[in-house]
């Protein structure tokens, strides 16, 4: 049992006060418990370790959907990165119709020249 704060410690420690008492005055008097009192000892117990292996399984439960919740979110990252990529690679692959240098596809521009008279 895991133990978040000072009242759950208090409660814990009463009953095992209480339990430790029962055991001590049993023991001093020499008697055996009686079948009714180990019947309702194991019934405690038994309730006790079904609230245990209920708070573990919530407790288990947040966790994991904190798991999905991050590999969700990576995943989402991961996709969009895929997708960066393959469309940095068509931008690489497609062929480039850039001009070269000094060429620019216009026409020349014509001289003028004096015209003698």
């Amino acid at each position: 049992m895991e133990i978040k704060n000072i009242e759950q410690m208090l409660k814990l420690q009463k009953d095992l006060t209480a339990r430790l008492t029962q055991n001590v005055n049993m023991i001093r008097t020499g008697k055996p418990p009686s079948p009714e009192l180990l019947l309702k000892e194991k019934e405690q117990l038994i309730s006790g370790a079904q609230a245990a292996v209920a708070e573990a399984v919530k407790e288990r439960d947040a966790a994991v959907g904190r798991w999905d919740d991050r590999i969700a979110q990576r995943q989402a990252t991961l996709a969009k990165l895929e997708s960066e990529l393959h469309d940095l690679r068509e931008l690489v692959a497609r062929p480039k119709k850039m001009p070269r240098a000094g060429k620019t596809g216009k026409a020349k521009k014509e001289t003028r020249t004096k015209k003698k008279p």
